[in-house]
């Protein structure tokens, strides 16, 4: 392996074991599309700091699943509102973009209903997505990890 792709791994892991890495990745992954704009890298943060994971891997993670955030918006809220079993709030994401760019206050006041739906979503979903996608994760890594001592050791 060249040594800037050696720095590059060894950045991102730190010595982490493909586990801690996979938790790492799969916590920013779920963070990132929370419908609550600007929370993402708070939490990212704390957790990161709290159980010591990898917080640059994390934040890399975040910034790569973040289009989603706006993308899952709707599922979730729809999701959400299918849970709680109210009607379809009358979000419309033109109309909400115009509000913003008026008056942000305003436009989250009139939408609060609408981003709580959406937590509801995000919510429920919060851990079977996280387990799946470390299952999937630690399955790579630990295959990857595998290989990699497989041929370190071979002359």
């Amino acid at each position: 392996m060249s040594g800037w792709r050696r720095r590059i791994k060894h950045f991102f892991s730190m010595g982490l074991t493909p586990k801690s890495i996979a938790r790492s990745a799969s916590i920013a992954a779920i963070y990132s599309i929370i419908p609550i704009f600007g929370i993402s890298k708070i939490m990212t943060t704390l957790t990161g700091i709290k159980f010591k994971y990898n917080l640059p891997l994390m934040y890399t993670v975040g910034y790569i699943f973040y289009p989603l955030q706006f993308i899952l918006f709707i599922p979730f809220l729809r999701l959400g509102e299918w849970i709680l079993q109210v009607e379809d709030s009358s979000l419309v994401m033109s109309e909400f973009k115009v509000m913003v760019q008026e008056d942000l206050f305003h436009a989250l006041w009139t939408f609060s209903a609408a981003f709580k739906y959406a937590m509801v979503g995000w919510g429920v979903l919060f851990f079977p997505a996280l387990i799946l996608l470390n299952g999937i994760l630690l399955f790579i890594l630990n295959k990857i990890y595998k290989f990699e001592r497989k041929t370190v050791q071979h002359p």
